[in-house]
Parts: structure tokens; sequence; C-alpha cells
């Protein structure tokens, strides 16, 4: 009978592995990804090395790599002798949370003396997150009175004792003081 003998094939291969790659919100609490995904053929192995893992992980808002390379890898095939390995390295995304404070607004009616209006609406805060951020409209006579609120540069959010400003995108709006005349009769006497 004759013999069939199949060589290894000597054109390069390029494999390329690419960990995996998530974007997700700030929220507080940690958040990883793992894994990758390659274009290699099936006639190839491609595992990671021991001792070494496609994780990355974070709580805080940024950017962090898995931090892999081609040395983290190892890629074997019975059938290609030549093989280049191309690694696009994974990471997770944590976004800044979006968060509002919102200056009180409100009507109030004539009364001769100043009105204050000093309350403070955050939208998007998470629960137990404080801050300090102050505002105030003030006025006494009829009209508008827009308000003022700590800018927001200098305001700081926290988390217990752990300044926590850093994960959050801050807007601030000031609100407004409203005075409307007094619809009750004032009688003048003109003597």
């Amino acid at each position: 009978p004759g013999t069939l003998t199949i060589t290894q094939k000597t054109d390069k291969l390029i494999v390329t592995i690419t960990g995996n790659s998530d974007t997700v919100g700030y929220d507080g609490k940690s958040h990883e990804v793992t894994g990758f995904t390659t274009n290699a053929p099936e006639s190839v192995t491609v595992a990671l090395k021991e001792g070494k893992e496609a994780k990355a992980s974070g709580t805080d808002a940024g950017t962090y790599p898995m931090g892999l390379t081609d040395e983290d890898f190892s890629v074997t095939s019975p059938n290609y002798s030549n093989i280049e390995v191309v690694v696009n390295d994974g990471s997770l995304t944590i976004s800044k949370k979006p968060v509002t404070f919102t200056g009180e607004s409100g009507e109030r009616t004539y009364t001769g003396t100043a009105q204050t209006l000093t309350g403070v609406t955050p939208t998007g805060l998470l629960k137990d997150h404080t801050h300090n951020v102050t505002a105030k409209a003030e006025g006494t006579d009829v009209g508008s009175y827009p308000g003022t609120i700590t800018a927001a540069k200098d305001v700081q959010i926290m988390a217990g004792k752990q300044d926590v400003t850093k994960n959050y995108e801050i807007t601030t709006a000031p609100g407004t003081l409203t005075i409307t005349q007094k619809t009750d009769k004032l009688i003048v006497t003109i003597t």
C-alpha cells in the first residue's frame, strides 16, 4: 500500500486574540469583564498560560485594561509551523453617572419682608451619597429673583467618608423665587 504524508503548513498564520470589553455606568458597585475571542482555525489551540487571566475589574469611573499580551497565551497547532499571535487588549469602562442639582423654585405672595428659598433637589445621585450643594433665591418686592447655587466645579459628593465626586458628571441649576402681588384688600385711608 502507499502512504500519504501531510506536512505542516509553513505559510504564516496570523491568529488574532481579542480580550472582551464592556462599558457600564457608575453605580457604586464592583464590575468585571472576562474572557477573550479568537479567529484561530479549529485545529489551533489558544489558551491562557498558567497564572494568567483575561479579566478587568473596577468600581470607580474610568477604564480598566486587562493588560493582555502575546506572552500571556499558548497558541499551538500540529498543522501550522509558522503562527504569529496578535493580541488586542480587552477592557472595562465605567462611565460617570450624570447628576443634576437643582435649586428650589417657587412662588410666594408679597408680605413686605424678605422671603427665601433654599431647597436643593438632586437627580441621579445614588442612595446614601451626600453632597455639599447649597442654593438660595431671595427677594422682598413683587418680581422674579434668580437664585444662586454651588458651582459644579465646587461640588463634593461623599459615600460615607469616601470622596466619590470623580464618579459623577455634575450639573447645577439655580432656582427662581417669584413674588406675586398680595390679593387681600388693602384699605388706604387718606385724610
